[in-house]
């Protein structure tokens, strides 16, 4: 007879985290000694289980830095810091742009380096995999402790956890890759859309004026261009760039 594979899978939901990490206080208490970390072969979470997935996996020596209750209590005393007020979501997933996020990154942040420290993932005591979205490529990224279950290894678990938890309308992102493309050109050859030269603009600066008035860096690439006059695409380009520098923080070094 084979021998089983167990896997834990532990599902999202913010502060409802505190739902899976009390059945897994109730869970490790039967099994004891036997912290879970050793109960199961891999350990998978997205978000809020993500974390938790992570947190069983710290280790201290050849042991878990937490139990199942320790990480119960950062719902239980943390969960307020973190999810102040409580409620739905006001706004809709790109709304964060315009009217900002939910919640401070910081607090969260602050519980993360409390929790795991510098513990890089590809320590973890257990296989673990915790998964993660690329909305710029619209596809699921998943982060694991061993290169060949997930894309990611080579992190730490508080930028695993921070990744993991990434939702844009609840905690401001840590940084905004924009992809600043001229194929939506009302004149572009190729492009699907049609927006003016104007209405270009006015995408750029919404973008970079709101990562900028919320503190979030931002990589700026331009893609694209097949507009019928080529002084059209350099113009698109330009002024992404022009934008760009009237929207980044002014430092004391920068050119004139």
């Amino acid at each position: 007879m084979a021998t089983p594979f167990r896997v834990l899978a532990i599902d999202g939901g913010g502060i409802r985290g505190v739902i899976p990490a009390t059945v897994l206080v109730d869970l490790e208490r039967r099994l004891v000694p036997r912290p879970l970390a050793t109960v199961f072969d891999l350990i998978v979470g997205t978000s809020t289980g993500g974390i938790i997935a992570l947190g069983l996996t710290v280790p201290d020596g050849e042991r878990p830095r937490h139990s199942a209750e320790r990480l119960l209590e950062l719902y239980l005393n943390d969960g307020e810091a973190i999810f102040p007020g409580g409620g739905r979501v006001a706004h809709p997933r790109a709304g964060w742009l315009r009217e900002g996020t939910r919640y401070l990154a910081s607090e969260l942040e602050e519980v993360l380096a409390r929790y795991f420290g510098g513990t890089p993932l590809t320590a973890a005591l257990t296989a673990v995999v915790v998964t993660s979205y690329d909305l710029g490529r619209g596809e699921p990224v998943t982060l694991s402790s061993r290169a060949e279950l997930g894309d990611v290894s080579d992190v730490t678990m508080v930028v695993a956890a921070r990744a993991t938890s990434a939702a844009p309308m609840f905690f401001a992102p840590e940084i905004v890759l924009y992809q600043a493309g001229a194929d939506p050109y009302v004149e572009d050859q190729l492009g699907g859309l049609a927006l003016t030269l104007a209405g270009l603009e006015a995408r750029d600066r919404m973008v970079l004026s709101g990562c900028a008035r919320r503190g979030i860096p931002a990589v700026v690439t331009l893609g694209g261009g097949y507009a019928r006059r080529v002084e059209d695409t350099v113009a698109i380009h330009a002024t992404t760039c022009r934008v760009a520098l009237a929207a980044a923080p002014v430092r004391a070094n920068r050119p004139a």
